[in-house]
């Protein structure tokens, strides 16, 4: 059976996506992705390392493309887990003196929130 939707039916669709940490800090991280997000929405990130799984509550700052045409994503936490600010900073402290430039870093999706 069905019935006609009369005036508006709001819904909202999830979709998870891998993607790859350009960046990271205390305060966001700069993703790749090969979809894109409106500026402003909110985003739930799964993070993903040995010893650590936990998601982040974020939100999209700027979307942008780089010179070779990938898009990047800038988010900004929202939340941080203890547990994930304590990794970051343990994770910078191992790359000291190493070229940051090697890319990677424990994100491993990003899902936009409704």
């Amino acid at each position: 059976m069905r019935f006609e939707v009369v005036g508006s039916l709001h819904a909202t669709a999830t979709a998870q996506q891998p993607v790859r940490a350009r960046d990271i800090s205390d305060g966001g991280l700069l993703i790749e992705t090969p979809c894109t997000m409106p500026v402003d929405s909110p985003v739930t990130l799964k993070v993903a390392a040995p010893q650590l799984e936990t998601e982040v509550e974020a939100r999209v700052r700027h979307v942008t493309a780089d010179p070779a045409g990938t898009l990047c994503i800038g988010l900004e936490f929202q939340t941080i887990s203890p547990v994930l600010l304590e990794f970051i900073r343990e994770w910078f402290a191992s790359l000291a003196g190493q070229s940051m430039s090697a890319g990677g870093g424990p994100l491993t999706e990003a899902r936009e929130r409704p």
